[in-house]
């Protein structure tokens, strides 16, 4: 009797709920914090935290944000790493953190310490990141210690989580070294730390300040990250958002390793980093990123270990799942898959000084040239994808745009088997064919075209970035402004017909959000119902 009653129960609540379901579908397609009360707060707080990391400044200041994850230590204690605490969908947010300390660009700190305002990116000694975020971190402590002690040993907290965190991992490593001959880097470097360390002494554990100190500039060189914003862009440097890059030390974020097929993707905004997945992740399963630009994961293990080494991680042995099935195979050695490099440096910026017409004769010599290459892959993919890129916008400019979307179209396609999934690179891409199509005479196919690039640009942002359709409108504002691959008479045609699929898209996507709403207050209702009426 007693189950009979609980089925007679539920089916009687399931009408009533489908009643209820009636109802609220045939409601207008609007929405009030005060229809649905405190449900959802938390879902209300992951989509603001969205929202406010793909602006050019933060509107509040959050708290940390740490989502499903979990530190698991390696066997033998070697290390530690983040893990996925439960499934996770493509697109969910796993961290956002506040660097400790934040280092101004590279050539500014140098310029200023060298009293060199002439001085370029090919001057810069290899430590000068590394010297930049030290001495803010130097600031960040004193900062600290005239605050309170606690706040002083907050921050050394962290610090010390950091590695290398033993003596016997510090010795392993050896003397940092800045890379610069003229000692002036290491000395002003020194005496900062000294300094810093003998105004603190005796507020913090501090066991050997000599040795404090070199692990310091370890901590640094080793855990730091660049912050780049809009970095996937075609306007980065002209929109001056190159002007924004910094280098970050945070605590949380360190725990991330490097993979060649990571699984998490990272931008900044400010001084915070946010970090979301790319793909779906299973309970359990390593989060990692990567240190290094992502157009260079499909190369070759010899290549690919070589960019490491060129960005500061000499001593750092990838043995992420596809090194280790790689590291035997005789195709991913250097003799084994030489790789080819059509440009030398400085000739994309060449090209483009060039009227259209002569820019696509010179890519043409190019590809004849390296045609053999092309076919066999020994070339860049970064490369190919540039040189696709080059040859489409020779194509716009000269309103030949049905040649542009097939030069547009094979980059888009080499990018999709040189790139992660749902890397942010193919929003840009995207956003590019989508305009392309808007040019072309209208008919039914451009209009699908526009439609499809531009959907599948919103859809590759929200996983890389959050925020919809509205967070997509706002980072790429400027983007869309500029349109530098285009002829000048086109713009307003080009904004006007994104604007108007954009529109349509943020329609369907409310629409979306105000069904999922409404059918998780059914599930509530629908717990709480069969929970009163359950049978003692």
């Amino acid at each position: 009797m007693t189950i009979w009653r609980s089925q007679r129960n539920l089916c009687k609540g399931v009408r009533l709920l489908q009643q209820d379901v009636q109802e609220l579908l045939e409601k207008p397609l609007c929405h009030s914090k005060e229809e649905d009360g405190d449900e959802g707060e938390d879902d209300e707080e992951l989509e603001n935290i969205a929202l406010w990391s793909g602006g050019l400044c933060l509107p509040f200041d959050p708290d940390e944000y740490v989502g499903a994850v979990t530190i698991k230590t390696d066997q033998g204690g070697s290390g530690e790493r983040f893990v996925a605490s439960r499934d996770l969908d493509a697109g969910t947010l796993v961290l956002a953190e506040c660097a400790i300390a934040t280092g101004v660009k590279a050539v500014s700190f140098y310029r200023s310490l060298y009293n060199d305002a002439s001085a370029s990116e090919a001057d810069l000694p290899m430590g000068i990141d590394t010297a930049g975020v030290l001495s803010a971190l130097v600031d960040v402590i004193l900062v600290a210690a005239e605050e309170s002690t606690k706040a002083l040993r907050d921050v050394f907290g962290k610090l010390k989580g950091l590695y290398p965190r033993t003596k016997k991992e510090l010795k392993q490593l050896g003397k940092w070294e800045s890379g610069e001959t003229r000692g002036i880097l290491d000395r002003h470097l020194d005496k900062e730390l000294t300094d810093m360390l003998q105004r603190i002494r005796g507020r913090v554990d501090i066991d050997d300040p000599a040795r404090e100190k070199e692990r310091l500039k370890w901590v640094v060189s080793l855990n730091a990250l660049g912050m780049y914003q809009q970095s996937e862009q075609f306007c980065y440097s002209k929109a001056g958002f190159d002007k924004m890059e910094a280098v970050g030390l945070f605590f949380l974020a360190s725990f991330f390793n490097h993979s060649c097929s990571p699984n998490v993707c990272r931008y900044s905004i400010s001084e915070w980093m946010l970090f979301h997945t790319i793909k779906p992740v299973k309970k359990g399963e390593p989060l990692t990123i990567s240190y290094v630009e992502e157009e260079h994961l499909e190369e070759p293990l010899w290549l690919r270990r070589a960019v490491l080494a060129e960005n500061g991680y000499q001593r750092f042995k990838c043995v992420c799942p596809k090194c280790v099935e790689q590291r035997d195979d005789p195709s991913q050695t250097e003799e084994g898959c030489p790789v080819m490099q059509p440009f030398q440096d400085g000739f994309d910026e060449e090209l483009l000084k060039l009227p259209p017409n002569q820019r696509l004769q010179h890519i043409q010599e190019v590809k004849s040239a390296v045609e053999e290459a092309l076919q066999t892959r020994r070339v860049l993919l970064s490369d190919r994808i540039q040189l696709s890129l080059m040859e489409g916008a020779a194509h716009a400019q000269l309103r030949n745009f049905d040649e542009a979307d097939r030069a547009w179209g094979r980059a888009y396609e080499v990018a999709t088997e040189a790139l992660p999934d749902n890397d942010e690179h193919l929003v840009a891409l995207s956003t590019l064919l989508a305009c392309c199509a808007a040019c072309l005479p209208p008919s039914e196919q451009s209009h699908f075209m526009l439609e499809t690039w531009l959907a599948t640009a919103v859809r590759i942002h929200s996983v890389c970035f959050g925020g919809g359709v509205h967070l997509y409108r706002q980072r790429y504002r400027v983007e869309l402004q500029q349109l530098d691959n285009f002829p000048p008479d086109t713009h307003d045609t080009v904004r006007e017909a994104i604007s108007s699929v954009l529109t349509r898209l943020e329609c369907a996507e409310m629409r979306q959000r105000v069904v999922a709403r409404r059918k998780r207050k059914i599930l509530h209702r629908m717990f709480v119902w069969t929970k009163r009426r359950r049978p003692a």
